[in-house]
């Protein structure tokens, strides 16, 4: 069930697994960290919308993760649940969500989950566009300027004009 404020009664997810029933694993629950809440990202807490970029575990402990704004961040997953200032899912502050991963898996991710402020093309040269998060917890390519993940989580494969095309590939450092 989504809870929803009544102007954002249309509402959509900004997460949409392509192929999911083939090469997506959910993995949940997972808790956010004890001391989340949606005020601010500085410390790596904030809104999360579905396909922000989940880092962890937290403290070594394999049931807590934050969103990921860090250079230092292990790559966890990519956030399935809303945790807005419109639409909560995360049941009253139990702080419980999920995330999807898996090298492969495909996802359709929609603003504001990514950096809408960085230009995305998919080059047609043979090379591929490497994605990483920036400090908002926001998929962005590498070289964007605002990246501040050092390690490669997903490379692109599509763009539109309100969404992208990813494929999660197995974390890899940037040059």
């Amino acid at each position: 069930m989504l809870r929803v404020t009544q102007s954002e009664v249309l509402s959509f997810r900004t997460l949409k697994p392509l192929y999911e029933h083939r090469q997506a694993t959910p993995f949940g629950p997972v808790y956010l960290a004890a001391n989340w809440s949606m005020s601010g990202t500085a410390t790596g807490m904030g809104e999360i919308w579905p396909g922000m970029v989940a880092c962890g575990p937290i403290a070594e402990d394999p049931t807590r993760v934050r969103l990921a704004t860090q250079a230092t961040d292990r790559f966890f997953g990519l956030f399935t649940h809303n945790c807005n200032t419109r639409i909560d899912e995360l049941d009253g502050g139990s702080h419980v969500t999920s995330c999807w991963y898996g090298e492969g898996s495909m996802f359709r991710i929609f603003r504001p989950a990514y950096d809408a402020t960085v230009a995305y093309a998919v080059p047609n040269d043979g090379t591929e566009e490497y994605l990483t998060w920036d400090a908002n917890g926001q998929l962005t390519t590498d070289g964007g300027g605002n990246a501040v993940g050092n390690v490669a989580i997903a490379k692109l494969i599509a763009t539109g004009t309100n969404y992208i095309d990813i494929m999660l590939i197995s974390p890899v450092a940037l040059p």
